[in-house]
């Protein structure tokens, strides 16, 4: 369809569109990358696990955790709904967080909400009529037909990994219907070879649009977005139709045309999304895991960290100052110190881990990437601890406290697993990173 501008600021909308378009598109270009292997729709499960944690190896996800084993599965629910079996996990922490095609997490089902025992569930589309039936202890529904699941298992350690792959192996999901199941394999248009966000990033304006109204019409817009399905439209983008790039006014076009690189400051870090503290940390609370209609944190945690957990789940501070005065280096020396009262309040485990300037792991001979609460690590006399970040161990820091880095810009990220009401409630906060000299 072709739309005439009025009072609209083409360029403007243009960016905003793009910024509310960019989860989707990142999703796709995922599922397309690491959803469409080969399996078929009667596999007894359908469910991929990971047995090694997180490496500088992986290149799926920027700021992987390091704490827990990864699961997963893309289903289409389109046709058939889906059962998912979870045996008892023995006070080990899981969960499985299900997420629709605008990034947003629709449920989580593990330790914190359903306990340990186990737990049988059916997952559908909103649009089916099933209703739960007595074979079930849940009824889950998709906003979209297509719906991502991701399971964290934890594992106390390497000693523990053995253990850990038997919970692993206990969680089942199987279509009810798999006869009805749609071939989601059949559009691979990315290199196998080139992170999500990057292929995004590639795209020209026109590819952008076009790729998202197709998406739109197979997953359709949540109901809170009918605002934006009407700015959408100053565009010519009509929500279930393909968009016609070539048709639209040549202004509308230059619009669309600029739209990524508009875009792009305000998707430049995901401190553009939260309060900093003064030392340069941000903190996710609000509008994390379920974003509503706020796009552009929507877009900036699809960019920096798809598929972040709901704050009930898990908290995020991320070290990514605003001020490139305190920006690190990793050619320097850094120390964390964390007094008793300030070690992060979570009640299954913590971590820390660092990252390039791009959010992946860093490579280095000790294979650490980051420090696990359940690390065998050295606390001071008082109680304190001190984390060093460094490019060489020097006999001041003690090994199992120090996370090697390489120089360049690094990153950092506190992830609490099961926060305290102290941390929900905004009254904690990691401390300054200072740099020493030896």
């Amino acid at each position: 369809m072709v739309f005439k501008m009025s009072n609209f600021d083409q360029a403007e909308v243009a960016a905003e569109a793009y910024i509310y378009l960019y989860p989707i598109v990142v999703m796709e270009i995922t599922r397309q990358k690491y959803g469409a292997k080969t399996q078929s729709p009667h596999d007894a499960n359908l469910l991929s696990h990971s047995r090694t944690l997180a490496n500088d190896k992986w290149r799926s996800v920027a700021r992987t955790n390091i704490d827990t084993l990864a699961s997963g599965v893309w289903l289409d629910l389109s046709k058939t709904s889906a059962t998912m079996t979870i045996a008892k996990s023995q006070l080990r922490f899981y969960m499985y967080q299900f997420l629709d095609m605008w990034t947003d997490t629709y449920a989580v089902v593990g330790s914190r909400t359903v306990g340990n025992e186990m737990v049988r569930l059916r997952i559908a589309h909103c649009a089916d009529t099933a209703v739960k039936s007595d074979d079930v202890d849940f009824l889950i529904k998709s906003p979209t037909p297509t719906t991502w699941i991701i399971g964290r298992t934890y594992p106390n350690g390497d000693t523990d990994l053995a253990d850990a792959h038997q919970h692993q192996d206990g969680v089942i999901i199987k279509y009810d219907q798999p006869d009805q199941v749609r071939d989601i394999n059949q559009q691979i248009t990315f290199a196998a070879n080139v992170p999500p966000v990057e292929q995004a990033t590639k795209l020209t304006g026109s590819e952008f649009f076009i790729l998202a109204s197709r998406l739109i019409a197979q997953q359709g817009i949540h109901l809170t977005d009918g605002s934006m399905s009407f700015r959408l439209r100053s565009l010519g983008f009509i929500v279930g139709e393909l968009y016609e790039y070539e048709n639209q006014q040549a202004l509308v076009k230059a619009a669309v045309d600029q739209a990524p690189m508009r875009a792009a400051s305000a998707l430049k870090s995901v401190s553009n999304s939260y309060r900093q503290t003064d030392s340069g940390w941000s903190i996710a609370l609000d509008n994390i895991g379920t974003y509503a209609n706020n796009y552009l944190t929507r877009a900036i945690i699809a960019k920096f960290g798809l598929a972040a957990n709901p704050p009930e789940d898990s908290v995020y501070a991320s070290f990514a100052p605003l001020d490139e005065r305190l920006e690190l280096d990793g050619e320097n020396k850094y120390l964390i110190h964390f007094e008793k009262n300030q070690i992060p309040p979570a009640k299954f485990f913590w971590s820390l881990t660092v990252y390039d300037r791009d959010g992946f792991m860093i490579p280095n001979e000790l294979r650490r990437f980051g420090i696990r609460s359940s690390d065998n690590l050295q606390y001071r006399s008082d109680g304190s601890l001190d984390i060093y970040l460094s490019p060489i161990k020097t006999d001041r820091f003690r090994e199992s406290n120090w996370i090697p880095t390489v120089k360049g810009v690094v990153t950092a990220t506190i992830r609490l697993y099961g926060p305290s009401n102290h941390v929900l409630t905004g009254n904690w906060e990691p401390p300054a990173i200072s740099r020493v000299e030896n």
